[in-house]
């Protein structure tokens, strides 16, 4: 009877024993198995990331060449500026999604001068008249007095914050845009731009 209860506890512990084998090999394998889809997932997200580096880098350059040839647009339709006030200008139009729409209306309105001044009160790139819009610059923060209209980067934002505003006036149409930006200026004004941004749109690719 004893020799059966012993052989009874060996043949449990054996199968114990067995039991954490099996268990312990199941174990490896779900370690495996989970190692194997970490290291799936780890070389599928590093090819991801490649991938999307390697997009941001084409889009910076594909950005930077496009500022280049703008910028020698600008130079050379301007005989009194330097070629870094014409990056100034470009940098400063491509914060906005109208850019090229910007710098078109800037060759027409100033000649991409920044010092310009007309005789009816209309300064800088995008002769803004700071009597008509002197309240929304302000209360906008954009401008403080007159004199910051001759700032490049200001005078962007004054003539994007108006070339918004005329395009919302006109449910998105560009010419009747255009033309309340001008002022009802003629027609020939609002073709020099839309020529312009023909133009720069070639240019650019976009």
């Amino acid at each position: 009877m004893k020799r059966i209860i012993i052989d009874r506890v060996k043949g449990g512990k054996m199968k114990r024993r067995g039991l954490v084998i099996v268990i312990g090999f199941l174990f490896l394998v779900m370690a495996t198995v989970d190692l194997a889809l970490i290291v799936k997932h780890y070389t599928e997200a590093r090819e991801l990331g490649m991938a999307r580096t390697q997009h941001t880098i084409s889009e910076q350059q594909k950005l930077t060449e496009q500022k280049e040839k703008l910028s020698e647009w600008v130079y050379q339709r301007s005989e009194k500026i330097s070629k870094k006030v014409a990056r100034e200008i470009v940098d400063a139009s491509y914060s906005y999604s109208n850019a090229l729409l910007l710098l078109a209306i800037f060759e027409v309105e100033s000649n991409f001068i920044p010092s310009a001044m007309s005789g009816k009160g209309a300064r800088g790139l995008g002769q803004v008249h700071w009597p008509s819009h002197n309240k929304t610059l302000t209360e906008t923060g954009i401008c403080k007095q007159e004199r910051d209209l001759f700032d490049v980067e200001t005078n962007v934002k004054a003539s994007h914050l108006i070339l918004v505003d005329m395009l919302n006036r006109s449910d998105r149409d560009v010419i009747k845009a255009l033309r309340l930006y001008l002022g009802g200026r003629d027609g020939a004004y609002t073709m020099r731009i839309l020529n312009n941004y023909v133009q720069l749109s070639m240019l650019t690719g976009t």
